[in-house]
């Protein structure tokens, strides 16, 4: 069974607010970035503009995250993850999306993520199954991680697929603001 959780995050609105205020902004920068050319300037205009008026809105904070991540704003993201974990730092979706980002490897041209970004993923996640220990996703991620004190260089081609493939495939998925707007609606319903 599913109980609604009605908790005011730091001023932000109930979570189930937030999470109805971020699904209506992702629909309206859908159809900015589904545009041909997309219009990624004015979604994140979108974006901003929310949060200057809500910015205790952790949805929106993870939603613009993953927006940022998946245009290629890695630090812009990065900020954001950390402005929602500050508003709400058991959340367990802005734990699993900043994880996903952390785990998807740095942009500093090496292959796969730095040993501080799996360290600090890692024990993001291990604080995250202490408040939710059911929560599924991030068990998956934290089994998918590399197991060899963090050494992923060391890792053949085939092994860095089979310990880091799924993670970068499931953030490659949440990557898409469709799929981001799906997982609010899921998550909702995970607890």
């Amino acid at each position: 069974s599913v109980s609604k959780m009605v908790v005011n995050v730091e001023g932000g609105g109930s979570r189930e607010e937030q999470a109805r205020k971020a699904i209506t902004l992702l629909k309206k920068t859908n159809e900015l970035i589904a545009m041909d050319p997309p219009d990624l300037r004015s979604a994140r205009a979108e974006f901003q503009a929310t949060l200057d008026r809500d910015p205790k809105n952790v949805e929106v904070r993870r939603a613009f995250g993953c927006f940022l991540h998946g245009a290629g704003h890695r630090e812009d993201s990065k900020a954001q993850f950390e402005r929602a974990l500050a508003l709400d730092p058991t959340s367990a979706e802005v734990i699993c999306s900043f994880s996903a980002l952390l785990l998807s490897g740095s942009t500093d041209g090496e292959p796969g993520p730095s040993k501080e970004d799996l360290s600090q993923a890692q024990s993001l996640l291990n604080r995250c199954l202490q408040s939710h220990p059911e929560d599924k996703k991030a068990r998956d991620l934290l089994s998918s991680m590399p197991s060899k004190e963090y050494d992923v260089g060391m890792l053949s081609p085939r092994d860095k697929g089979a310990d880091t493939g799924q993670v970068q495939a499931d953030h490659k998925e949440s990557k898409g603001l469709q799929v981001t707007a799906r997982g609010f609606e899921e998550r909702k319903e995970d607890g």
